[in-house]
C-alpha cells in the first residue's frame, strides 16, 4: 500500500528512502504525476539537492491535471518546464496562470476514457530530449502505464509496516491469470534505514 484507506501517506518510508527518491528524480529529465496526485498531495515534484534546495532543472509532467491545478498550487511556483498531457482540444481552455514554462501535449482518449499517454511520451523523447521519466503516481496512472507496456523499470520501497488495508500502488484492469502478469528481472536491492529498496527491469512480452 502507498497510503491508508483515507489517503494518508506521510510518512510510510524512512528519511533514507525518501532521500534516495530525490536522487532518482535528479537523475531523470522529468517527474510525472496524474490529476489525483495533484489534487490530493499538492506536490512540487522537485529534486532536492544535497543542501536541501530544489533542483529546478527537472521538468514536471502532469497527466490530465490541467483542470485540477489552481494558481496557488505548489507545482506552479517554480519557473521550470511543465508539460501537460491533456485531451485534444484543451488548447481552447488554457487557464489564466498559463506561462512560457507550460507546454501542452494533446492526445486522444481511449474507449475506456483514459488518455493515450504513449504518443506524448514519444513527443517528450523526440521533441524535448526527455530520455528518462520518473513516474511517481498515482496508482491509476501507474497501473495504466504498466498495463500498456510503457514502463521499463520498477523501483519499490518496502517499509516494515503492516497497515492492514489501504490504497494499492497500482490500479488497472489487471490480468485474468498470474502467468499473464508483468515479469520482473535483474533485481537490485539495498537497505535504506529500516526499509528495503528493490529495483527491477520489466521483461516485455
Amino acid at each position: 500500500y502507498t497510503a491508508t484507506p483515507k489517503g494518508t501517506s506521510q510518512w510510510i518510508t524512512s528519511a533514507e528512502a525518501r532521500s534516495e527518491v530525490h536522487v532518482l528524480r535528479s537523475c531523470s529529465h522529468g517527474v510525472m504525476a496524474g490529476k489525483g496526485t495533484l489534487q490530493v498531495d499538492t506536490p512540487r515534484l522537485t529534486a532536492r539537492a544535497m543542501d536541501g534546495q530544489p533542483d529546478k532543472s527537472v521538468s514536471r509532467i502532469l497527466v490530465d491535471g490541467l483542470r485540477a491545478a489552481r494558481q496557488e498550487a505548489p507545482i506552479l511556483a517554480d519557473p521550470v518546464p511543465r508539460f501537460w498531457i491533456e485531451e485534444q482540444g484543451s488548447r481552447q481552455e488554457l487557464p489564466g496562470w498559463w506561462s512560457q514554462h507550460d507546454h501542452l501535449l494533446e492526445v486522444p482518449r481511449t474507449t475506456s476514457g483514459a488518455l493515450e499517454v504513449g504518443p506524448a511520451l514519444e513527443d517528450l523523447r523526440s521533441g524535448h530530449r526527455h530520455q528518462r521519466v520518473l513516474v511517481e503516481g498515482g496508482s491509476r496512472l501507474q497501473g495504466y502505464l504498466l498495463q500498456q507496456g510503457l514502463v521499463d523499470a520498477v523501483v519499490r520501497y518496502e517499509a516494515p509496516l503492516m497497515m492492514v488495508g489501504g490504497l494499492g500502488s497500482c490500479q488497472a484492469g489487471g490480468y485474468a491469470h498470474p502467468q499473464e502478469g508483468l515479469h520482473l528481472h535483474a533485481e537490485e536491492r539495498a537497505d535504506l534505514g529500516p526499509d528495503l529498496r528493490r529495483a527491477f527491469l520489466i521483461r516485455q512480452p
